[in-house]
């Protein structure tokens, strides 16, 4: 069964009905477990669902779990679309095999809420390496010595800014 680690933050909420407003209420609403994984934090949020980092104490590694949005009742049409989107995307992600893609490793359901668990990449985000190089190009305006480019692609490799 879905267990919660929290009910409610007691912070600063954004505007009813905006997109921070929905990223706070699926923030409260983190879980201790999906099936036998352990939840260990939340690793990002979208229009549809849910990414948190978790644990396997049978296979004692870590990896990722994706869930389906937790704050849209499974009565709603836009549930019933949601469900089916997510199960499209967990069948055509357990075909793929490429190193550029995360391997799918279970599908599963608790509690009534489905899930997928896949590898875990562990590194920088998207909105990092995409300030980064905001920051790149600012300075390269500043007129700092060494030009935009070479930064943008060291930072592409993951080199530190």
């Amino acid at each position: 069964m879905l267990k919660c680690l929290r009910e409610s933050v007691g912070t600063d909420r954004a505007p009813p009905g905006s997109m921070s407003d929905v990223r706070d209420k699926i923030a409260d609403q983190i879980p201790a477990t999906i099936g036998r994984y352990q939840i260990t934090g939340s690793l990002g949020y979208g229009a549809m669902g849910a990414v948190y980092k978790a644990f396997d104490p049978l296979i004692r590694r870590s990896l990722a779990i994706k869930t389906v949005r937790l704050d849209i009742p499974s009565s709603s049409p836009q549930y019933r679309s949601f469900i089916e989107r997510f199960q499209h995307e967990a069948q055509i992600s357990g075909t793929l095999s490429h190193p550029g893609i995360v391997t799918l490793f279970d599908l599963g359901e608790d509690g009534g809420l489905p899930f997928f668990a896949m590898e875990f990449v562990d590194g920088r985000t998207i909105a990092e390496i995409l300030a980064d190089a905001l920051q790149a190009r600012a300075g390269d305006r500043a007129g700092e010595p060494g030009g935009r480019r070479p930064r943008l692609r060291a930072l592409a490799r993951g080199d530190p800014p």
